[in-house]
């Protein structure tokens, strides 16, 4: 099943109350909106100061909701494996994400995890050289005793 990311809502609902309060101060006590009259009347009183207070509300809501996207994204950049867990989930197509997060495993020592992340990339990518030389690796300290054992078998 997948997972729905959750989308915070409340700071988009944050602009416009802003701006509205911006508005309502700039008006100097007048604030209706059910005669056309009072309405150019209030565009007329608005001042350029009221302006730049709305542009300014905009760039704060802007750099608080970059705040808390980077407050989030720092969560999963805490840890190699959590960033290429990310990668991999978001482009499971892809044999790079795999074979990063194999490398990932297999420095942390997650043998079997690391194994299969590698032989998806492989599955993806036949050809990858970094792929087979990574299993070489894994496998390797498992090559001699196995033909060693091949000898004994084969000798008897």
């Amino acid at each position: 099943m997948h997972e729905q990311t959750r989308t915070n809502v409340w700071p988009l609902l944050l602009l416009p109350i802003l701006a509205l309060i911006a508005y309502a101060n700039s008006l100097h006590g007048v604030f209706v909106f059910d005669d056309q009259a009072v309405i150019f009347q209030n565009a007329k009183t608005m001042n350029t100061a009221t302006l730049r207070d709305v542009i300014a509300l905009g760039r704060d809501y802007c750099e608080l909701l970059f705040v808390t996207k980077t407050i989030s994204r720092n969560t999963v950049w805490s840890s190699s494996i959590s960033r290429w867990e990310g990668a991999e989930s978001k482009a499971p197509a892809k044999w790079r994400p795999h074979v990063n997060l194999g490398e990932v495993y297999q420095e942390t020592q997650r043998i079997p995890e690391a194994i299969r992340e590698y032989e998806h990339a492989l599955a993806i990518k036949p050809d990858a050289a970094a792929v087979l030389s990574n299993l070489a690796g894994i496998y390797s300290p498992y090559i001699g005793p196995i033909r060693e054992r091949l000898d004994f078998l084969l000798r008897r």
